[in-house]
């Protein structure tokens, strides 16, 4: 059995939703994006163990605060306050009957909608149990199966302890989840039916156990006294053994409770007591507590809710522990479990990995997949994401906006500038991403834009270098689009890198020349995509260049024939335009200094802050101004074209 539908009306900061999950469902997005009340809501609904009777409802646990607030149901009638409904599919061994369920079930056609059953007819349909909690203004909680004709019966405990969930919070006690209290991930392990009598023995040893104690003439003597004082008061009987001692309240529960684990680390020769161990070993073994239960419940159903389970853990086991609870060795088993971790997001098929969106007048969980009613073209290229850029693309969905560069050294070499910057793109959430070749920009656009994220693309104005077809396709999915000359002559705007001994400084640092001479000679001069002017020139002093002893000497060279600048473009964008590379180049040039942020990639900086912060408009022709300094104009509106100024 597993939950196959939620829909949720007016709770917490969930104003409506409606959830259809997977049997592994990995929840990510933003702060207060509502992931945590997707968990909460089925834990109000589904917990077993919630103590009504306290009073843990209040007026907080209503969207807005308000107890008469409206919502939707599946058959769109109207609820007031808080209203949560789930449906149970994917029914085991008859478990549709137990507890006289069959008088609650219902049927589903494959597009989710409740039809009256005929066997013959609807030969393909799916059984389903709906169960609703409700409350109201009173603070109340109702928890009843849905079906209209069963007269709200109740949903009671026993029903829900059959659907087997469990909420792990973040704000979680391991040491409670690894003790005997009830519902705890240790209880389900370790306690059967036949504890029973080992513990009443337990409990019978420990009253025997007072014996050893008047050994000890002092205590005897001591006990007997009060006795005796007791019986001439006449309290109690005048004989010997009127008084004694007795295990007292020490049920089978809290006989186990007070049983607690306790570890050897290697480190050591005696045991430590769990609450001694650090948190990250803690939540380690909470979490291989939960691997053993959903092992050992191999005919038990187990709906587990899990917030962060990283918390602790050094990437090493998030890895480990991620990748074995993504293998439970139940049928029975349903995992929900939200993540800010890098590590293991990537361990999640995006299949089974949702971005929770509040849209203000509802929450969605959009899938990150994509796949529904999709060509073969976009399945590819899904399938390409997922494959060899599946860490970028994760880094953009959690980001506010994302900017999409086509090389490799944008990708390297923006983020340290924007470090650098006194504002920079951390500031308003900017993620960016590789997009391996301009061609494949509209893609990555059309993705992020499914998502729901706003896309800033980032092109080269050259149209040998980015056509205006490629252009026109990438600005028609993208929110703003920013032409300038290309990243090697934006960097060649800083007079920093523009002289030639900080150009050959810089080179140096990552190619020793005369080990490396034929990647500043050869292959550079000689290059395919070299510009003509430069391998004319090759060809003609290739004598006296190979002769060189350093580079300073064939930039000199080079400068004395008004080549340098065309030398340097093509170097840096043919032998230092890798990730890696164009980060080492950046960090060169500017050595910790804001001031020798190349003006272009000022420029770029501060268009992309003033979009992200709203500021930025304007009409066709117009120029766009920061700071007082004009930076960019626009070219069109719609789409929004801006094209950075030179200068």
């Amino acid at each position: 059995m597993r939950i196959h539908r939620v829909i949720i009306n007016n709770f917490r900061s969930i104003k409506y939703l409606d959830f259809k999950p997977d049997k592994i469902n990995l929840l990510i997005g933003g702060n207060n994006s509502g992931k945590t009340n997707v968990l909460q809501a089925l834990d109000f609904a589904l917990n077993p163990y919630k103590n009504w009777h306290e009073g843990v409802v209040t007026e907080y646990d209503f969207y807005n605060r308000n107890t008469e607030e409206k919502g939707i149901l599946n058959d769109g009638t109207e609820c007031t306050g808080i209203n949560i409904e789930a449906w149970l599919s994917d029914f085991v061994n008859g478990e549709e009957c137990q507890n006289d369920w069959d008088t609650c079930l219902e049927h589903i056609n494959n597009k989710n909608e409740i039809i009256s059953y005929d066997e013959e007819d609807n030969e393909n349909a799916e059984k389903i149990l709906r169960v609703t909690a409700e409350c109201h203004a009173d603070l109340k909680p109702l928890f009843y199966f849905t079906k209209p004709d069963v007269g709200k019966r109740h949903f009671a405990r026993r029903d829900k302890e059959q659907l087997g969930f469990h909420f792990v919070p973040a704000y979680r006690n391991p040491l409670y989840e690894l003790s005997f209290y009830q519902n705890s991930f240790l209880s389900k392990l370790l306690e059967r039916e036949e504890l029973k009598e080992k513990i009443e023995k337990v409990i019978e040893e420990i009253g025997q156990s007072q014996v050893v104690l008047f050994e000890d003439e002092k205590f005897k003597e001591n006990f007997e006294s009060l006795q005796k004082s007791i019986q001439d008061l006449k309290l109690i009987s005048p004989e010997t053994g009127a008084m004694g001692l007795e295990p007292l309240g020490i049920s089978e529960r809290r006989t186990l409770q007070n049983f607690g684990l306790v570890f050897r680390p290697q480190s050591t020769e005696r045991p430590v007591p769990l609450k001694n161990q650090g948190l990250g070993a803690q939540n380690a073994m909470l979490i291989l507590a939960i691997l053993h239960t959903i092992a050992a419940a191999k005919h038990e159903n187990l709906v587990l809710a899990f917030e962060e389970p990283e918390q602790n853990l050094e990437p090493y086991y998030q890895r480990l522990l991620i990748k074995k609870l993504l293998k439970p060795a139940t049928r029975n088993f349903q995992i929900f479990m939200t993540s800010y971790s890098q590590d293991v997001i990537k361990s999640f098929s995006f299949a089974n990995t949702f971005l929770v969106q509040n849209q203000v007048t509802k929450h969605v969980l959009l899938k990150i997949s994509q796949e529904e009613n999709t060509t073969l073209e976009w399945r590819k290229f899904l399938n390409h994401l997922e494959r060899r850029n599946k860490e970028e693309v994760i880094g953009g969905i959690l980001a506010r906006f994302v900017l999409l560069v086509e090389g490799e050294a944008e990708k390297g070499g923006l983020p340290v500038f924007s470090q650098l910057s006194s504002r920079g793109f951390d500031n308003v959430g900017v993620e960016l991403i590789w997009c391996e070749g301009v061609g494949e920009m509209p893609k990555y656009a059309e993705y992020f834009k499914r998502l729901n994220i706003p896309v800033i693309a980032l092109c080269d104005k050259d149209e040998n270098l980015c056509s205006k077809k490629q252009r026109n396709g990438i600005a028609q999915k993208a929110d703003l689009t920013i032409l300038w000359t290309n990243y090697e002559e934006a960097l060649l705007t800083s007079p920093e890198l523009f002289s030639s001994s900080k150009f050959a400084e810089i080179c140096c640092s990552e190619y020793d020349f005369n080990e490396n001479r034929n990647i500043f000679l050869k292959n550079t001069f000689d290059a395919k995509e070299v510009p003509n002017e430069l391998k004319e020139f090759y060809e003609e002093e290739k004598a006296q260049l190979k002769t060189c002893s350093d580079l300073e000497k064939l930039l000199g060279i080079l400068e004395k024939n008004d080549l340098l600048y065309c030398y340097q473009r093509f170097f840096l964008h043919n032998s230092l335009a890798g990730v890696r590379q164009a980060r080492l180049v950046a960090k060169e040039m500017c050595r910790e200094d804001e001031r020798n942020i190349p003006s272009a990639i000022c420029k770029l900086i501060a268009l992309t802050i003033e979009f992200c912060e709203g500021m930025l408009h304007g009409n066709s022709g117009d120029v766009i101004k920061v700071g007082g300094s004009e930076i960019a104009k626009v070219i069109q509106n719609n789409p929004f074209i801006v094209e950075i100024l030179n200068g």
